[in-house]
């Protein structure tokens, strides 16, 4: 009888083997602490919050978001076919873990800023002009106006509104038509 709870990924021996001591028989994977390992530049190394909350979205469970946390940092790395130093992250996921296995591959969302319940429209509602940001609105005439905005956070495709905006208004998005 194991002291320890697991899934047998892997038998090392068959019926008939020889074995000596230290001799591993199986490999147990402990779903109590499930770790994924991430390798990342020196560059996106630098701007990580070691604190921060990282999000995994495993390939075979796509619509499915896990939440985890750095718990371990390797020492730098050199790898000298990119001439590029590299850190090996091992992140620990949180909450239930069942139906996840050890060589599950998927994709790693270190969340380097939050915010919650915000004003945000699309980057490309946003017009700049040197320091000044502003969308287009219609007035209650129909007429295209230039509405002054204050931007916050983005994620590269919409942008917070901190302020000029309400709830509910309606901005304008230009787009060109070509004819083909």
């Amino acid at each position: 009888i194991s002291e320890y709870a697991g899934v047998i990924t892997e038998v090392m021996l068959s019926e008939g083997d020889s074995m000596t001591s230290g001799t591993s028989l199986v490999t147990l994977y402990d779903q109590d602490e499930v770790t994924m390992d991430v390798s990342i530049s020196e560059d996106d190394y630098q701007s990580l919050d070691m604190e921060g909350k990282v999000n995994i979205s495993f390939t075979a469970y796509p619509d499915d978001t896990y939440t985890g946390v750095i718990s371990e940092v390797s020492d730098a790395e050199y790898d000298s076919s990119s001439d590029e130093i590299y850190y090996t992250l091992t992140v620990t996921l949180q909450g239930d873990t069942s139906g996840l296995y050890e060589g599950m591959t998927g994709e790693v969302t270190f969340v380097t800023k939050e915010t919650q319940e915000v004003l945000y429209v699309s980057n490309r509602a946003i017009f700049r002009d040197g320091t000044r940001s502003y969308v287009k609105v219609r007035d209650e005439a129909g007429n295209i106006q230039e509405k002054d905005v204050v931007t916050g956070f983005s994620d590269g495709v919409n942008v917070e509104i901190v302020e000029g905006l309400s709830e509910g208004d309606t901005v304008l998005i230009e787009s060109k038509v070509s004819e083909s």
